[in-house]
């Protein structure tokens, strides 16, 4: 069997993905930064309301959190449940544009609606950033490079046809979901596949079961857990 050549430097990773990194740290630093400012803004307004030094510092995290829990639900949930993520960004945003708009609004039109500008940044940026996040995962440009040993023993766990010496057989459905399953942790399948936790850990259960009954009986389970795979 043939050696797999040398896995990628740290070098040419970054070469390969150092766009990608780029956009996802401009992202985050304006997400940060407007998130900073809308911050500022709640908190003056909640002290000019004549609330407590605590709340006032606590309110940004009920206004603005919405739209960062918001954004987590679509970054993660599938199917039916991914929009409950839009209960929490279109409140929350609603929300923060009200308070940043009265946190200026003592000073004129103009200074409420430049007061916005930072809500509306945020709200944005956090969309745009947990969009992101989603294409990497999906992607998977967030998985360091297989090192040449890691690579090898990959590879040498694969059946070689006997026929033809250097010519992988096609994988049973048993055996192409179990190497997908031990590629890596529940959550790290989960975002790269596209389904929940739980999705996950009931294909493991499958495997788990087929491997205590006689042959075969596991294959209609594991082509059935493959199918699922190749539709989300």
């Amino acid at each position: 069997m043939n050696r797999i050549g040398i896995s990628a430097t740290p070098a040419s990773w970054l070469h390969e993905h150092g766009a990608a990194l780029t956009a996802g740290l401009a992202l985050a630093t304006v997400t940060a930064v407007t998130g900073e400012i809308s911050y500022t803004h709640i908190c003056a307004l909640t002290l000019v309301l004549h609330q407590s030094w605590q709340t006032a510092h606590l309110m940004p995290f009920a206004v603005d959190g919405q739209i960062v829990v918001g954004s987590v639900v679509l970054l993660v949930a599938r199917g039916r449940t991914a929009w409950w993520g839009w209960l929490g960004i279109v409140p929350g945003l609603a929300e923060s544009l009200f308070a940043n708009w009265e946190s200026g609004i003592a000073h004129g039109r103009l200074s409420a609606a430049w007061a916005v500008v930072a809500a509306a940044s945020f709200a944005g940026s956090s969309f745009i950033f947990e969009r992101w996040l989603k294409s990497q995962a999906r992607r998977g440009t967030s998985a360091w490079p297989a090192t040449v040993a890691e690579t090898e023993a990959e590879t040498a766990s694969v059946p070689v046809a006997d026929a033809v010496p250097e010519v992988p057989r096609q994988l049973t459905p048993d055996l192409a979901l179990q190497a997908f399953l031990d590629s890596a942790s529940d959550p790290v399948l989960a975002l790269v596949a596209g389904v929940s936790r739980n999705k996950i850990r009931s294909w493991r259960d499958r495997q788990a079961l087929a491997g205590e009954a006689p042959d075969e009986t596991g294959a209609p389970e594991a082509e059935a857990a493959q199918q699922e795979l190749v539709d989300a």
